[in-house]
C-alpha cells in the first residue's frame, strides 16, 4: 500500500457564484469545443446532459451499480464515443442542485462518476487535451471547500482485474453556515475491451467509507 498524507495544507477547491451543474455545463462545453473539429459534432450533443433519465441510462450502459437508498441521474454525456455519467443518492443530488441554500449537515450519500474513452483516441496527440480534461472531470461544488487530508493507494478487484485504487479522505463544507461533512473518495483507471474507464466514487457522512466501498463492490462493467 502506497500512502501519501497532507495534514498541513489540505487540497482546496473554491469556485464561488455558480451551481455545481452550471460548472459541469461549462466543463462539458470545453470538452465539446476541444473535440468539435475532430468529431464533427455539434454542441447540441450536450443539450440534454442534465436530464436525470438520460444520465441514468448512460451510466447503466457503462456499468451495473447499486447506490444505497436509490439513485438519481445528475449528468450524462455521449460525445463521439466519449461517455461521461454522474449519478448519486437522490437526496444528495437534490441538495447539490442549490448548494448555496444549505445551512445544515449535508445529507449522507454517494456520488458515482464514470467516464469511458476509446483507446484509439488515446493514441492521437490531438485528443490529449480532451482526454486529459475528461480524466479530471469530476464532482465540482460551488461555495465550498473540499479538503483532502489523506491520500493513499490500495489494490482492489474491479470488473475481474486487480487494480490500484486511489483513496482520499477529508471533509466538505458547502457554505459557511453548514458544518463540515466527512468525505471519502475512490478513484481508479481501468483499460480493457478497447476502452479506458475512469471511476470516481465520492461519499459523504459518517458512513462514507462503508457506503463508498459498498458501491465499489457493486460495480460490474458492461463490456
Amino acid at each position: 500500500m502506497v500512502e501519501r498524507e497532507n495534514r498541513r495544507g489540505a487540497s482546496k477547491l473554491d469556485i464561488p457564484g455558480v451551481s455545481p451543474w452550471e460548472v459541469m455545463a461549462i466543463a462539458t462545453g470545453a470538452v465539446a469545443i476541444v473535440t468539435l473539429g475532430l468529431l464533427g459534432l455539434s454542441l447540441k450533443a450536450i443539450t440534454n446532459a442534465f436530464d436525470p433519465t438520460r444520465a441514468q441510462a448512460i451510466a447503466q450502459n457503462l456499468v451495473d451499480y447499486t447506490i444505497p437508498g436509490g439513485s438519481t441521474g445528475g449528468f450524462g454525456l455521449n460525445l463521439g464515443g466519449i461517455k461521461v455519467a454522474l449519478v448519486g443518492s437522490s437526496a444528495l443530488v437534490s441538495t447539490l442542485t442549490a448548494p448555496e441554500q444549505v445551512t445544515q449537515q449535508l445529507p449522507d450519500g454517494v456520488m458515482l462518476r464514470v467516464t469511458r474513452l476509446p483507446i484509439d483516441r488515446l493514441a492521437r496527440p490531438e485528443d490529449f487535451e480532451a482526454v486529459n480534461f475528461s480524466n479530471h472531470f469530476g464532482i465540482t461544488f460551488a461555495h465550498e471547500n473540499l479538503e483532502i487530508y489523506r491520500s493513499y493507494q490500495e489494490d482492489k478487484v474491479l470488473c475481474g482485474f486487480t487494480v490500484p485504487i486511489t483513496i482520499q479522505t477529508g471533509s466538505l463544507t458547502l457554505t459557511e453556515a453548514a458544518p463540515a461533512t466527512p468525505a471519502v473518495q475512490y478513484e481508479v483507471n481501468l483499460t480493457f475491451g478497447n476502452y479506458q474507464r475512469l471511476f470516481v466514487i465520492t461519499g459523504f457522512g459518517r458512513n462514507a467509507q462503508a457506503e463508498v466501498e459498498q458501491v465499489f463492490q457493486s460495480l460490474r462493467c458492461n463490456r
